[in-house]
């Protein structure tokens, strides 16, 4: 399910925006001054696609449109309602956000509302929360990270649908074929919060930084490693099917034909062989005697190597976007063992979190892009200027129309960067020209 429109009423009680996703260059880039909502957008479109859909309640706005390409329609509509109670819970104000579906012809596929006297009761329920922590609680529109995490948890999410909601689950349903990932961003480095037992959230402390690269190459290890797992499966079926399939055949190589089909088939292994996935394969030379058996080796082995061939598009692709950034004396090795590592020149293999932010962002971006967004998606990219050299800037939107066009994705850029925008005005959106202004002050 493809997004096609996303309109706007009044978010943050000034803007009004009416979005368009239907370009035939698969993209559009946001931009505007800070403060216009860029981030706020890309937030609110991954928020949908995640059904993070309390993520709404903690903005201020009058309504948003979600138009889909089948021509269904999500409307939000938002208001405050004041000196209202709960037969369960006393609260004295507070939201009320709506959420309604429709078909292109009106008819209801689903609805539910989030409002502070629902919310209230569940937390009752749910965490037994007294009536004075739950009033603090809901006092302001805005609650804390905590609350707005507790917020996120798919049980308190289905217990208010079932408390407000009229075919709500088949809503959802829909909204699970929307797909919208997120790069965001900060990509480099996240900390992880502690907190000890026994004390309050506000006693959290940071540990150590991590990198987010180490993860991915983590990842990718692991990812190589289980379809590695998988072509031993596969090729233990094609060799226990090899008699029979050698004996049924009626085709058989001669010399010539032979020696140019081993010499296509020893690169392919060559390559499989540098990666790790695929054992070293032994080439038998031309024997006319048996060579009937020979031809159904070539094509059993050519047959166990196509498992490989949409991860290997994948991993080309990966390597070429890298090595078309020209990382300073240092090259990318991809293997089953260590996933992905850089070898400085001369120097051995290095930390990746020594690759400086610039080189980590790349990284982290392009392997996003390459393995970790699905095909048929809505990318959203925050800010991939952040960190990157003018040269690197300007290669940005290359690299993501070549990967939109494999993978059939719409991407969403949120930029401050005219190295990003190049000469592609034409499929920009600027937010402070929306609402009148000018991006360039005095």
């Amino acid at each position: 399910m493809k997004l096609i429109t996303l309109n706007i009423e009044a978010l943050f009680n000034t803007f009004t925006y009416n979005l368009h996703f239907d370009s035939q260059d698969r993209y559009l880039i946001l931009t505007g001054v800070n403060g216009y909502g860029k981030t706020t957008i890309l937030n609110m479109i991954s928020s949908l696609a995640n059904k993070d859909l309390y993520y709404f309640y903690t903005i201020p706005f009058t309504s948003i449109d979600f138009g889909f390409e089948d021509g269904s329609v999500l409307s939000l509509s938002s208001n405050r309602v004041e000196d209202a109670t709960s037969a369960d819970v006393p609260v004295s104000s507070g939201r009320r956000l709506l959420f309604d579906m429709r078909e292109p012809d009106g008819k209801e596929i689903g609805s539910f509302c989030i409002d502070f006297a629902t919310i209230a009761r569940v937390m009752k329920t749910n965490y037994h929360f007294s009536h004075i922590v739950i009033n603090n609680r809901l006092k302001d529109d805005y609650e804390s990270k905590e609350f707005y995490q507790m917020m996120k948890d798919e049980g308190l999410q289905d217990a208010i649908m079932q408390a407000t909601g009229e075919n709500a689950e088949q809503m959802m349903m829909r909204l699970d074929a929307f797909k919208a990932p997120y790069i965001e961003a900060e990509r480099t480095v996240e900390c992880r919060y502690l907190r000890p037992k026994n004390t309050v959230p506000d006693l959290e402390h940071r540990d150590l930084k991590w990198y987010l690269i180490d993860h991915l190459a983590s990842d990718f290890r692991y990812m190589l490693n289980n379809e590695y797992a998988n072509f031993v499966k596969y090729s233990q079926q094609v060799d226990s099917d090899f008699i029979n399939q050698a004996i049924s055949s009626s085709l058989v190589y001669d010399q010539k034909t032979y020696d140019a089909e081993i010499e296509k088939l020893v690169a392919r292994a060559k390559e499989l062989e540098l990666l790790g996935l695929i054992p070293h394969m032994d080439v038998k030379p031309y024997d006319e005697a048996n060579a009937k058996m020979l031809t159904a080796y070539i094509v059993a082995q050519n047959e166990k190597m196509d498992f490989y061939n949409t991860l290997l598009s994948k991993i080309r692709l990966f390597s070429k976007l890298v090595e078309e950034r020209g990382f300073v004396n240092k090259n990318m090795l991809v293997t089953v063992k260590d996933g992905f590592r850089f070898r400085a020149d001369g120097n051995g293999f290095i930390d990746l979190s020594l690759l400086s932010s610039g080189e980590q962002n790349e990284v982290v971006m392009l392997y996003s892009l390459v393995f970790s967004v699905g095909d048929d998606s809505m990318l959203l990219i925050d800010e991939p200027e952040n960190s990157l050299h003018v040269l690197w800037q300007k290669k940005f939107m290359r690299t993501i129309e070549e990967v939109s066009a494999v993978k059939n994705l719409f991407v969403i850029v949120a930029t401050h960067s005219p190295q990003i925008i190049g000469t592609r005005w034409e499929n920009c959106c600027d937010l402070t020209e929306l609402m009148g202004g000018e991006n360039y002050g005095e």
